[in-house]
């Protein structure tokens, strides 16, 4: 923003705004208290466009958005400013243009190679509906501890593909997948993704539910890989099974033998 709009605001913190002080705070964590009641001061008299761009001046570390969410969950909600936005990240795939069943194991793997993290992780489905299948979430991946809002992550292509989930905002358990289950973790995955995709479908016909039937119930035709034939004829034993678990843990339901 232009050093003349920012000094519209000096006075409301009694004191005058140098243009040096242009990007001189890193990041939003590194607010000192003193900051942050300025931003307050200018929240208070011009408001909250005021405030942001009070914040796009001084930190020299952020996105599109950032500064309203800073100003929403900080200034107005009280979240404590060094650790905004910093914690613990899950990094999978998630479904984009009904790809998930079309992809194979090593081609999943493949899409996260290059990203450091722990591996391998997911959120597994609690779910205890029985009237509705659950939107998929992403596939596993890998845990990225302490993660800070402006990390930015090598992600090779097709970055499309790949999630960035804060893992206190959800309500799935997250566990670790051992190295020899990945496999059978990702067609677990696949078979969530159809499930969400054919929904009327598998809670209408359950247990007379069929590969060709699911497939036909797809919004657009899909040609799944070997793996995603795998995952299709474990979602259909999970539907027939007759398990109370079902559909909120579609996917969670099947032993890992039927994922092989």
């Amino acid at each position: 923003m232009r050093y003349g709009s920012i000094r519209k605001f000096a006075w409301a913190i009694e004191r005058n705004v140098q243009e040096t002080e242009r990007g001189s705070i890193p990041t939003f964590n590194d607010l000192s208290p003193e900051m942050v009641a300025e931003v307050r001061a200018v929240r208070k008299v011009g408001g909250p466009m005021a405030a942001s761009s009070y914040l796009l001046f001084f930190v020299r570390e952020q996105s599109d958005g950032d500064a309203d969410s800073f100003c929403e969950e900080v200034i107005d909600g009280g979240a404590d400013v060094a650790s905004w936005r910093t914690g613990d990240r899950l990094v999978g795939v998630a479904e984009w243009d009904r790809v998930a069943l079309r992809l194979s194991v090593v081609e999943y793997i493949s899409i996260l190679e290059g990203i450091a993290g722990d591996r391998w992780y997911r959120s597994r489905l609690t779910s205890h509906s029985k009237e509705e299948i659950p939107v998929s979430d992403m596939g596993p991946g890998m845990l990225i501890r302490g993660m800070r809002y402006w990390t930015k992550l090598d992600v090779p292509k097709p970055s499309n593909l790949i999630r960035i989930v804060a893992i206190g905002s959800m309500h799935e358990v997250v566990e670790r997948v051992p190295d020899a289950d990945i496999d059978a973790a990702i067609r677990r995955w696949m078979a969530s993704t159809a499930a969400w995709w054919t929904e009327k479908y598998l809670l209408s016909e359950g247990p007379r539910a069929t590969v060709d039937g699911i497939l036909a119930a797809y919004p657009e035709p899909v040609t799944p890989s070997v793996d995603g034939m795998i995952a299709l004829r474990a979602l259909v034993q999970e539907a027939r099974s007759g398990d109370s678990r079902w559909p909120g843990q579609v996917g969670f339901i099947g032993p890992d033998d039927w994922y092989r």
